[in-house]
């Protein structure tokens, strides 16, 4: 049995932390009560317990970043971007940088080291998020459009790729089928759900940033698939994206989704591809050796 069935969020109990963040894509939680945001300053803010707030970032990518326009950081991915978060055993922060497609190091006092941006002298692509377990491996997410490559050479660098790769999609959302359903508005958001009977059967979301609408959330309960609900929900969710003046529809879709992403006219962009280190430290060959089986 499902805990999470029929739970949703109590609103009323949302309450704001930090203040002044930008772009916080991954926020750590730590045991001290203290909160990590992913900065697009290029580094990471501290929040403490008392509200107060520590910037970790070098001064070269606090500068760069006040020089960009809100196109070039956000849209374009130009300069450092932190994306995914990870804490090592000794407090240093791993930073998968979206916008220098690289892996860093960050010291709590603001030294930035680059980790790797290769594997075997090419590109790895998108460094999107990076995690430790508890067993000190390192797992890593990277969107190319060379996800079968990247995967192998992660294999050969000792790393262990999972089997399913996540697809980065879009569409041109004048020609996205239309439908009509429930629909809320909370300021840039718009939530679609499909209700049977008294019953959450399909819901999704989407965030309208500029023209960009980014799709999120999609999901039929699974006593409700193969009835179409799915597509009802995305064809409602982009009537209301282009109603609020979004052109470009965009979503990362699982291996189930792919299929009917397609059918509704949505194109591969990009692949994205996971993989955990070795279980055990032992040399391996490629750049990612040394990070991916540190313990």
């Amino acid at each position: 049995m499902n805990p999470l069935k029929g739970w949703q969020v109590d609103r009323s109990q949302i309450r704001t932390i930090g203040t002044g963040l930008q772009r916080p894509e991954c926020i750590l939680a730590q045991r001290d009560g203290s909160l990590l945001a992913a900065d697009a300053r290029g580094g990471v803010m501290r929040i403490e317990p008392d509200g107060s707030q520590r910037l970790i970032v070098p001064t070269r990518a606090e500068g760069a970043a006040a020089q960009d326009s809100f196109a070039d950081r956000y849209v374009m991915a130009k300069g450092s971007l932190p994306n995914g978060l990870a804490l090592m055993e000794n407090g240093d922060i791993l930073i998968a940088n979206w916008g220098t497609d690289s892996v860093e190091l960050l010291t709590a006092e603001g030294t930035l080291r680059t980790l790797y941006t290769e594997i075997d002298g090419r590109p790895i692509g998108k460094a999107n998020f990076v995690m430790r377990d508890s067993k000190g491996r390192t797992w890593l997410t990277v969107t190319t459009q060379h996800g079968d490559e990247v995967a192998r050479r992660l294999a050969e660098a000792g790393a262990q790729p999972f089997e399913e790769q996540k697809t980065l999609m879009s569409i041109e959302l004048r020609d996205h089928p239309r439908a009509s359903a429930e629909v809320e508005t909370v300021g840039p958001l718009e939530y679609v759900k499909v209700v049977v009977d008294g019953v959450v059967a399909a819901r999704g979301m989407t965030a309208i940033v500029g023209t960009d609408a980014v799709m999120h959330d999609i999901h039929t309960d699974p006593a409700f698939r193969r009835r179409g609900l799915g597509s009802v929900v995305m064809g409602t969710l982009a009537a209301r994206a282009v109603d609020r003046g979004a052109r470009t529809g965009l979503l990362m879709a699982s291996t189930d989704g792919y299929h009917l992403y397609r059918k509704l006219g949505w194109s591969a962009e990009a692949t994205m591809v996971t993989a955990s280190g070795a279980p055990d430290p032992r040399p391996v060959g490629g750049d990612l050796g040394a990070v991916l089986t540190r313990g």
